[in-house]
């Protein structure tokens, strides 16, 4: 069996169609495995495949909602989807469920919310 940290080794690689065939294998066994579906959502995004991207972020973000890199990850997607007001959204969640980061969080929901905006020309 697969393990998790080598699907890691391989997205740091950018070995992003092995680890999408590696989660497949996972995922057929396990459709409730969070981190797998973080992983693909992480190498769908590396792709451009935005769509997908998003897809599996929302399900590691259904199948544990309090995990942060997870709410970040769809966060990310979000925004390069051009969904900016959605990402400071997820961005406005994330400081509220950690306190300790609510400073970070609302400077970057308010970069992604300003790029959004006609004339702003931030790279979200």
């Amino acid at each position: 069996m697969t393990r998790l940290s080598d699907i890691g080794a391989a997205l740091e690689r950018g070995e992003h169609e092995t680890v999408l065939r590696l989660t497949d294998a996972i995922l057929a066994a396990r459709p409730g495995d969070d981190a797998a579906h973080e992983f693909r959502a992480r190498a769908f995004l590396a792709l451009g495949r935005l769509a997908e991207a998003e897809e599996h972020a929302q399900d590691a973000v259904r199948l544990d909602p309090d995990e942060i890199r997870y709410r970040e990850l769809l966060a990310q997607v979000l925004s390069a989807e051009g969904a900016h007001r959605d990402a400071a959204a997820e961005f406005g969640r994330l400081a509220r469920n950690d306190p300790r980061e609510t400073t970070w969080t609302v400077a970057e929901a308010q970069e992604r919310l300003g790029a959004a905006q006609p004339g702003m020309g931030v790279d979200a």
